[in-house]
């Protein structure tokens, strides 16, 4: 049976590189990861989402920031069906959403309370589907409910909130926050509504904090400024340092696998991989470095639950079909991620997001064909 879930693992990357996305369609397993050019705005449009491959290490353009959005890009997340992905943008006061084909729109906005969005992965949602936003503007958090409607502050400069930096929101409902910056090294806890509390202080030699995620089990993770580290079920009292690996609090974000399988984490142009439970660190590859300033912000696609589910039931019942000495289709295993991206494509067309207040508009162009061509923007083009 381990042998099995290694193989339809294969078969999943394999084939998922292969059937290639479909039509407004995200890739699952890739890396989406925020940053921008050395070349200032004046020049025009410098803030890009890089698409990252932790398979082949390479990495291509996703999309560019209209001019107008210019200055502050950081936190991404994915809307809960998968559909969209959210960017938080500093100076036009913006979350920002696009499709799969790199459509861009505006979700949230001055009006709907959004006021200097700032901070590694300063978005987020929480189970329920509500979306959370960390504003460096008006020093607090918003909380925009999952059927649509006006957010409210979910906390503020009374609560803790005195700058810009990370959430995360654990499985069973608490919000983890910190400031970012070094000396900065406080993990507040929220259980509720303006219900915060200290939850620990790193180490001095940690230097601060720059991101935040938790798993499926309620183990939160921090990138601190000179490592990672873990809290088994939220519980201070367990901080273990996991590993060594060397973060800007401007340029750094992590991230956790769908699977919890491993931390991501993207810091001044490398992408590396983290056993969440032994701590082994493995360099996955970069985003080109020569104009290209990039981990302000990282986020991993996946496809939605219940086509996940459809992807699991299926398998299963190949598995089962088989004899116990032999592997699960992989033919199969295609035919149901064809399937499930077909859905996905489908419902992305469709679907409504929590707190939006447009469609999405102001496209970009799509995302460029694969190409070694190189010109003065150009990432490493992915395979696949």
């Amino acid at each position: 049976m381990a042998r099995w879930k290694w193989q339809i693992a294969f078969a999943i990357v394999v084939c998922a590189s292969a059937l290639g996305p479909a039509q407004a369609d995200f890739i699952p397993g890739r890396v989406y990861i925020s940053g921008r050019t050395l070349e200032p705005c004046a020049w025009g449009p410098n803030e890009r989402i890089y698409e990252f491959d932790p398979l082949t290490g390479e990495s291509r353009e996703f999309a560019v920031l209209p001019e107008q959005y210019c200055t502050g890009l950081t936190g991404l997340t994915f809307t809960p069906d998968g559909a969209a992905l959210r960017a938080s943008v500093w100076l036009p006061s913006t979350i920002l959403e696009f499709d799969g084909n790199a459509n861009v729109g505006v979700a949230l906005g001055p009006g709907d309370g959004i006021l200097g969005p700032l901070g590694s992965n300063n978005i987020a949602y929480d189970a329920d589907g509500n979306f959370y936003v960390v504003n460096l503007g008006s020093r607090n958090i918003m909380r925009f409910p999952a059927g649509g409607g006006p957010g409210t502050i979910f906390a503020n400069l009374s609560d803790g909130i005195t700058g810009p930096g990370p959430i995360a929101l654990a499985p069973n409902g608490d919000l983890y926050f910190a400031v970012a910056g070094s000396s900065r090294r406080e993990i507040l806890r929220f259980t509720g509504p303006h219900q915060g509390t200290l939850f620990d202080t790193l180490p001095a030699e940690a230097s601060g904090v720059a991101s935040l995620t938790v798993d499926g089990s309620n183990n939160l993770f921090v990138l601190g400024l000179e490592g990672i580290y873990r809290y088994e079920g939220g519980n201070p009292g367990s901080r273990q340092h996991l590993a060594d690996v060397r973060a800007s609090f401007q340029f750094a974000s992590m991230t956790i696998a769908p699977d919890d399988s491993a931390l991501y984490v993207a810091a001044l142009n490398r992408v590396f991989s983290i056993d969440p439970d032994a701590g082994t660190v493995t360099e996955l590859g970069f985003i080109d470095p020569t104009y290209v300033v990039a981990g302000s912000g990282v986020a991993v696609y996946i496809p939605e639950p219940s086509t996940l589910i459809l992807l699991l039931i299926g398998l299963a019942a190949g598995v089962r079909r088989r004899s116990s000495h032999s592997p699960p289709p992989i033919r199969a295993t295609c035919s149901l991620i064809s399937l499930a991206r077909r859905r996905i494509a489908a419902k992305s067309r469709s679907a409504n997001h929590a707190g939006s207040n447009s469609a999405l508009t102001n496209p970009t162009p799509a995302a460029p064909a694969f190409s070694t061509a190189w010109t003065f923007s150009s990432v490493t083009p992915l395979v696949g």
